[in-house]
């Protein structure tokens, strides 16, 4: 199955989502899925594939809004069996 990541940050060093996201997308990995991780920032872990979200940072209030935006956008470019989103997204 082809499955994309929604997090703003896919890392071990943080706690919380962006710990469950990299373990997630390693565990489907790990099982044959073809796994796409749309993220700002990541620490890399193999066989997920990246696309960097961009997002306009001189308020945080840019940050809030393009992520979503720009996730949407790049989204509609491919397809996926399952988009499964730890970060709101639209």
């Amino acid at each position: 199955m082809k499955i994309a990541l929604i997090i703003k940050d896919f890392s071990l060093q943080k706690g919380g989502a962006e710990r469950y996201a990299w373990n997630l997308g390693k565990g489907l990995v790990s099982t044959g899925h073809d796994v796409r991780v749309f993220a700002n920032r990541w620490e890399p872990a193999k066989g997920v594939v990246f696309q960097r979200v961009p997002i306009l940072k001189p308020l945080s209030l840019f940050k809030i809004i393009t992520f979503p935006l720009f996730c949407r956008y790049l989204l509609r470019k491919q397809s996926f069996d399952i988009v499964y989103g730890l970060t709101p997204f639209y």
